[in-house]
């Protein structure tokens, strides 16, 4: 842009020195008309006057180009605006799913603990045959189970999208995803499932710092071309699992509906 007001600069220099040249003559008091007719004539009147005209061209043509760098600039910062846009969708689509997925935890937890672990229930509250079941017993055999279950899930992460090959070595599969958003924890994983070929891989870690470290770069994996596909999540109960299938596509469907509107 500094290049061309600095050719409208040089072209209207260049034009001044003539135009000075002409009203210099006018304005010395000394030059009487007849002399003033000689130092005008028609060939350098002529001159002067298709000199300004192409100079005067020149620069608005120069004006025109500068107009034109100043719209193709305005539509560019459109577009990165609207990328900026964007990016905050996709930021805001997983804080959702995060607060979500915290707002229900408890209850979902409680829903699975129980459903699956009934006979640990029934055992804990029958441990002593003599002893009278009360309101109290059946609420701490209840919240035994459900901490002990949620102990065990809290320290496992969930990885999709990982490639299942024959014969694989899951734990090196998942070592040089974790080393591509550099976090090296310690590891037990296996592959769980009944789909062939698409089964997750189970990831359990010494303790519940360590999952939300990992939770906090897995997001990096999208810049890394060989595991854009991966996704790692928090191990959920089969109930929490379809209940964040149902809220992303709702708001997946309202962020169709108003792409301008934050969630």
């Amino acid at each position: 842009m500094g290049s061309f007001f600095e050719s409208i600069q040089t072209e209207i220099a260049l034009s001044s020195k003539h135009i000075e040249k002409i009203t210099g003559l006018f304005k010395n008091k000394n030059v009487n008309v007849a002399q003033l007719k000689q130092k005008l004539d028609k060939d350098e009147m002529a001159n002067f006057i298709f000199d300004f005209m192409k100079r005067t061209e020149c620069c608005v043509e120069l004006l025109r180009k500068a107009t034109s760098e100043v719209e193709s600039n305005q539509k560019e910062s459109k577009a990165a605006g609207n990328r900026i846009i964007e990016l905050q969708e996709e930021l805001l689509c997983t804080k959702t799913d995060q607060i979500n997925k915290f707002q229900s935890m408890v209850d979902n937890k409680l829903k699975d603990t129980i459903k699956t672990e009934m006979k640990s229930y029934s055992d804990a509250v029958k441990k002593d045959a003599g002893q009278t079941l009360t309101i109290r017993n059946i609420k701490t055999a209840v919240k035994d189970i459900v901490q002990k279950g949620s102990e065990e899930r809290d320290k496992n992460l969930i990885l999709f999208g990982v490639p299942e090959e024959e014969g694989e070595n899951v734990k090196d599969k998942v070592n040089n995803i974790f080393n591509s958003i550099d976090v090296k924890p310690r590891f037990d994983a296996a592959r769980f499932g009944r789909v062939e070929g698409k089964k997750p891989i189970r990831v359990t870690v010494e303790n519940t710092e360590t999952v939300f470290e990992v939770l906090k770069v897995a997001k990096n994996l999208k810049q890394d071309q060989a595991y854009k596909s991966v996704f790692i999540s928090l191990d959920k109960s089969p109930e929490e699992r379809a209940e964040r299938r149902k809220l992303v596509q709702e708001l997946k469907k309202k962020i169709a509906e108003h792409p301008r509107k934050k969630f």
